[in-house]
């Protein structure tokens, strides 16, 4: 929240300071002026780039995203030996911090209004970290051990999205899309026990490949130079899945163990962005707001772990790829139209 909130000062500086000279200003092809409600209207004549009357044919946007992992689920994945219920580790004890990315789109606009348009974001090893000492004996990450053993935890997870769409409008303020998306996700969870003794990694990797629809709402004229949308995307994929989990003991890390196996099935993929811009200059916009993605049916290194908590050759039969992730974060850049 304090990331997006950043955002969005910087986002609304940019239009106070930029925004009213841009407003008031008089070009040879575009005039915005006070109507009696004292409301900023736009006064296109001929070839005006900033208005709806002959709008730019090349749009390209280049920001940065600020995305959280949601927590994983509470499966146990480190408990007491015989096992009873009692967790030294859950899933859902790594909280990840937010993660930085680039975020670009570049679109193309036809003759018929109709438009194609390709978008790419993506965050690398977003982190969550969990210390603990077991209270008692412990079963999990691939090892059993006796109370006072001190567990590491790393949890990483990295995302990439690529999508290109076709998007046509049904209204002046409605555009309808439709397109393919890749997405990627890596998860990893890394726990290291009394520092060198012995190690346990699970690594899962998901690549979805697949059609969405959507559509684009304008909630504001399109004439007024500050515009708000909601945008809105939701598609079937197929995923193919990897995972495995190796152990290793001493401070060379010497393999002992090697599980796991990849698996294929479908995927659902869905997001929600709400999105602010003010127009600068002619050609010139900034853009800001927030995003929504969820992503359901994957395989992630946290429900993997728990499953195979006391029983890593399980993982040599069956991939968990029933897995749900949600991330969410800030959106803000420049956008170039001509």
């Amino acid at each position: 929240m304090k990331v997006f909130l950043q955002s969005l000062f910087l986002c609304v500086g940019l239009c106070v300071v930029f925004g009213s000279a841009s407003i008031q200003a008089n070009d040879s092809c575009c005039s915005r002026t006070d109507d009696v409600d004292g409301d900023v209207a736009c006064d296109c004549m001929g070839d005006c780039g900033c208005c709806s009357d002959s709008p730019s044919i090349w749009n390209a946007y280049v920001g940065a995203v600020f995305l959280t992992r949601d927590r994983p689920d509470a499966g146990i994945i480190v408990g007491r030996n015989p096992p009873n219920g009692e967790s030294f580790s859950r899933g859902s004890d790594f909280d990840f911090n937010t993660q930085e990315g680039i975020d670009v789109v570049v679109s193309r606009r036809f003759a018929n209004g109709d438009q194609i348009e390709g978008r790419y974001f993506g965050i690398d090893d977003s982190t969550a970290t969990h210390r603990f000492t077991t209270s008692g004996n412990f079963i999990g990450a691939g090892f059993v051990g006796p109370a006072g053993s001190r567990f590491d935890g790393l949890y990483t997870a990295s995302l990439k999205s690529a999508e290109l769409n076709w998007r046509q409008p049904l209204s002046e303020q409605l555009t309808f899309l439709a397109g393919f998306r890749y997405i990627g996700l890596e998860d990893t969870l890394y726990y290291t026990i009394n520092t060198n003794v012995a190690s346990g990694l699970y690594e899962n990797d998901n690549q979805l490949y697949g059609g969405q629809i959507g559509a684009d709402l304008s909630l504001l004229d399109p004439r007024r130079p500050y515009q708000l949308q909601v945008i809105g995307k939701a598609g079937a994929f197929e995923n193919n899945a990897d995972g495995r989990f190796r152990t290793f003991v001493g401070s060379g890390n010497q393999q002992i163990g090697d599980f796991g196996q990849g698996e294929s099935g479908s995927a659902l993929a869905g997001d929600v962005q709400f999105v602010g811009s003010c127009q600068l200059t002619r050609h010139i916009a900034a853009r800001g707001g927030y995003q929504l993605l969820w992503l359901d049916n994957v395989a992630l290194a946290g429900d993997n772990a728990s499953i195979s908590q006391t029983n890593p050759s399980l993982l040599n039969n069956s991939l968990y790829h029933d897995g749900h992730v949600f991330y969410h974060g800030a959106m803000i850049g420049l956008e170039i139209m001509w």
